[in-house]
């Protein structure tokens, strides 16, 4: 199932525009860790979308990955980044493993003063994880380390603050689904990017939902367009995407149609995403 709910509020960031590279953090928390859970593997789709003819210095001039791991340890890390993704396996010695790793989520740790001087710019957010109720509403359950659970209000605040286009919301229930609404209803009416919520049972399914959905980031695709499941996935998963009045060019990039339009062919012959 698919919905897209356009919001009358105007983007804080309408004005500013997307510039490459495209940095994209990868959230899992620290009660996230079991390894039978599934977790998207953004680095090894990254480099299968844009850079298995490119040296991966040059991948992340156009999207360049992240991942925040508090409760990983270099071997997990490890194992994570090199699990084959769509018979692909990253290629980990062309890298330096650490370079993959954030050291802290946005309005959290050493970025929770907004104001600080290089506050890091994630243009898509990640997370992989639960939305916790409170007093106060819906939160984003930042795990044990952190001891931090981000009301609607400051999670947006930190958002705008890295300059997010799209926080994609990926829970694990119908219960933190539904949730997960109500807080992307708080952000993006206050302002905040476009929020994207995705839950499935089917881990082919989502890895399917994945690929499409970077692809179209990178085929500058419009909402709500971008983030529709097609054909036989929109009755496999629950998608709902929110967004502002002008809003819906959120991704539209210059400078990078010769790698746009390689990825379109390769959708179109089978070979891509």
């Amino acid at each position: 199932m698919y919905n897209a709910k356009q919001l009358p509020v105007t983007p804080d960031l309408v004005s500013i525009p997307v510039k490459l590279p495209l940095n994209i953090l990868l959230a899992i928390p620290d009660y996230d860790s079991d390894p039978r859970l599934w977790r998207f593997n953004l680095p090894a789709e990254v480099f299968t979308l844009i850079g298995r003819h490119m040296d991966w210095k040059q991948v992340t001039k156009v999207m360049n990955p992240r991942i925040w791991a508090p409760d990983w340890n270099e071997d997990q890390l490890r194992d994570f980044v090199t699990t084959p993704f769509v018979n692909f396996q990253f290629p980990l010695e062309k890298i330096r493993l650490e370079s993959l790793r954030a050291r802290a989520f946005p309005g959290s740790g050493s970025l929770r003063n907004l104001h600080r001087q290089n506050y890091p710019h994630y243009e898509i957010i990640h997370f992989i994880g639960a939305i916790a109720s409170s007093a106060d509403g819906y939160t984003l359950d930042l795990g044990y380390q952190e001891r931090n659970l981000l009301q609607a209000r400051a999670l947006r605040d930190a958002l705008v603050a890295a300059q997010t286009r799209l926080l994609i919301l990926q829970v694990p229930s119908q219960y933190n689904f539904e949730a997960a609404e109500q807080l992307a209803i708080s952000i993006v009416g206050g302002g905040g990017p476009a929020v994207l919520v995705v839950y499935g049972w089917n881990v082919s399914t989502l890895e399917e939902y994945f690929r499409n959905l970077y692809a179209n980031i990178v085929l500058s695709e419009v909402l709500p367009n971008l983030a529709a499941p097609g054909g036989w996935l929109e009755n496999s998963l629950n998608v709902n995407v929110f967004y502002r009045r002008g809003g819906e060019d959120v991704f539209q990039f210059k400078g990078w149609i010769t790698i746009g339009a390689e990825i379109g062919d390769n959708k179109q012959n089978g070979l891509g995403p």
